[in-house]
């Protein structure tokens, strides 16, 4: 392999950070003379091997099956020492792209969740309220035990459905 040129790599990356038995994993990915790279790291240490996969979408004579490549030979270590200055931002964003996804997922779950206790608040709203309809007509004449009663079941079914 030719000597590594880092004027030739393109859409540097950090994805697939994740936390690891309390370390952080991620991988760092580029593209290079348009094969795909990537080299896992824990714990802020390589694990010694750089995949290389061929470009997307490649076929015929520009598809290759992936390889695993030794970072111990001279165009790894080139790699690694480009890659140095750069990994705690790249790991910064890895982390940060992580902790979206996971925020974001969160608050999907959380709006589910109240669309959940709404749905499962509506037949007690419902019932609530045609007692309500029910006492309407006659609501000069009902009884201070009987307003304490309905409004128990009101503040109820809307603590149920979480309004």
């Amino acid at each position: 392999m030719s000597a590594f040129k880092p004027a030739l790599v393109t859409n540097l990356h950090c994805d697939n950070w994740q936390a690891y038995h309390g370390y952080p994993k991620f991988s760092i990915g580029f593209t290079y003379q348009g094969a795909r790279y990537h080299i896992w790291f824990r714990d802020g240490r390589d694990e010694e091997v750089m995949y290389k996969n061929p470009p997307l979408g490649a076929t015929g004579a520009d598809h290759f099956q992936p390889r695993k490549l030794e970072l111990s030979k001279s165009f790894g270590l080139a790699v690694l020492a480009w890659l140095e200055p750069q990994m705690a931002r790249l790991e910064a964003e890895g982390k940060a792209l992580h902790e979206a996804e996971i925020a974001k997922a969160h608050a999907k779950q959380l709006e589910a969740n109240k669309e959940a206790r709404v749905r499962d608040a509506a037949p007690t709203m419902f019932a609530v309220l045609k007692d309500v309809a029910a006492l309407l007509p006659c609501s000069g004449r009902l009884h201070p035990q009987d307003l304490m009663s309905l409004q128990t079941r009101v503040v109820a079914a809307l603590a149920l459905a979480g309004a």
